[in-house]
């Protein structure tokens, strides 16, 4: 598994124009580190809403009910996957809402769940290196929850930094996308509600 790190930044961080954030969250803080040979990649922000509603959008993806918003590249992804002997995009989860540890989401597996706080996934896709994606919610005193998404990276040689490095620029609008999606879910669920 991977490392626990502290929040400090080695390398470089930015963050992204306040005009890209949707009204109802705070601008994502993305940071970029490496250590002891692990390229880990944070995105932050707050989300007014409570942590139980959050970890709620977070724990139903992969679901039937919830593909990421960028279903064409995740679906692109699988299928590469697959073509390179990976386990591609596996569908069925043993329930849509409920997940625990040892279960599949598409090309993850749940490695550690800590209910309503964090969820950490660990990818079965063909990588060169292995990779972990962290969801953290984190209760503030407003009622609002900091979410934080982290991808783990550990490379093998030349080939894994270079896959890193290539895909960085897709993982900035992926995970930040991921992000925007949950805040809309929350959304919609609280209009539902409401009606």
């Amino acid at each position: 598994p991977p490392p626990q790190l502290h929040y400090n930044p080695t390398r470089r961080s930015s963050d992204l124009n306040a005009s890209q954030a949707p009204s109802n969250r705070k601008n994502i803080h993305v940071q970029i580190n490496n250590t002891e040979g692990m390229i880990v990649e944070r995105h932050a922000c707050t989300i007014p809403a409570p942590t139980e509603s959050v970890f709620s959008i977070i724990s139903s993806i992969g679901s039937k009910d919830y593909q990421p918003f960028t279903g064409f590249l995740w679906q692109l992804r699988g299928f590469l996957d697959r073509l390179l002997g990976g386990v591609g995009l596996r569908r069925a989860r043993r329930q849509p809402s409920e997940i625990r540890v040892g279960d599949t989401l598409d090309f993850w597996r749940v490695e550690t769940i800590v209910p309503k706080r964090m969820l950490r996934l660990r990818a079965e896709m063909k990588v060169p290196g292995e990779a972990w994606l962290e969801f953290k919610t984190l209760p503030d005193l407003d009622g609002s929850t900091k979410l934080i998404l982290t991808s783990f990276f550990a490379p093998r040689g030349l080939m894994g930094h270079l896959y890193w490095y290539a895909l960085y620029p897709a993982h900035k609008v992926v995970f930040s996308g991921l992000m925007d999606e949950i805040v809309t879910r929350l959304s919609n669920n609280s209009v539902s509600s409401q009606t």
